[in-house]
């Protein structure tokens, strides 16, 4: 009887090891071997009331179960919270992305009519479209506009240049006649524009009309000096025409009196 005893429990180890352990619900203090008394119900409850056992006990393959779950409710939790942050990322930068206009006024701290710049959509929706200071442009419409401009400069530089060439070409005088005492005391002033409108009068160019408004005085000179305001005497002097940012023209000017 005890050889046979010892045979299965050999037996039962070797199941044992041979079994996953997710399956593993055989532990020998639930062996009971061949021959044992039967247990009495007195002897169950002796034995309850001496070692209490949990009212639940989870098996191996119900504890994995459970781990699984846990990490999954996390990873899908965390996998939430990093989209929401994504997509606040995200959004941020679109509220803050400028846009490019062009100026169609003045408007301090932005720009020139004309300039394009760059403005936050808050700023161009709730101040610049409503006035209508600015407009919408997009890269396509800039380089268009910036050949178009670089065309009407060279276009410029040309004329300037030409007419610059014909003021200062050697033999020209400008000559302007006004009313004067014996003692060649104008009665009126001469100022830029009535210097500006004989320019025109005696050398034609187109220059003028197209670029009335680029074309100014921007000195007399008397002498060598200076003058400050209207030439208000008879005499020889010397004006500077400015015809662009860049070109100007030296012309002599005579000023003759008539009684």
């Amino acid at each position: 009887m005890f050889r046979l005893f010892n045979f299965l429990l050999c037996i039962m180890s070797l199941l044992q090891l041979a079994t996953p352990a997710s399956a593993r619900t055989f532990s020998p203090a639930s062996f009971v071997p061949p021959g044992s008394p039967p247990t009495t119900k007195a002897a169950k409850s002796r034995s309850t009331t001496a070692n209490p056992e949990p009212s639940f006990v989870y098996t191996t393959q119900q504890q994995q179960q459970r781990t699984t779950a846990t990490a999954s409710k996390e990873c899908t939790s965390s996998s939430t919270l990093v989209l929401h942050a994504k997509k606040a990322s995200a959004a941020a930068p679109t509220a803050n992305k400028k846009i490019q206009v062009k100026m169609l006024k003045y408007v301090a701290g932005t720009g020139q009519a004309g300039e394009v710049v760059l403005v936050t959509p808050p700023y161009f929706n709730n101040k610049l479209r409503p006035t209508k200071s600015a407009e919408l442009i997009s890269d396509e419409q800039v380089q268009l506009e910036n050949k178009e401009h670089e065309a009407e400069e060279k276009e410029t530089l040309e004329q300037a240049t030409s007419l610059q060439s014909l003021l200062t070409q050697e033999g020209l005088s400008l000559t302007i006649t006004s009313k004067a005492g014996p003692a060649g005391q104008l009665f009126g002033g001469i100022g830029p524009k009535g210097i500006l409108d004989t320019l025109k009068d005696q050398v034609s160019h187109p220059y003028w009309e197209s670029h009335k408004k680029s074309v100014k005085i921007v000195s007399v000179m008397e002498d060598g000096k200076k003058m400050r305001g209207d030439i208000k005497h008879t005499g020889e002097y010397s004006v500077s025409v400015a015809l662009t940012r860049d070109i100007t023209a030296k012309v002599p000017l005579q000023v003759v009196g008539q009684e």
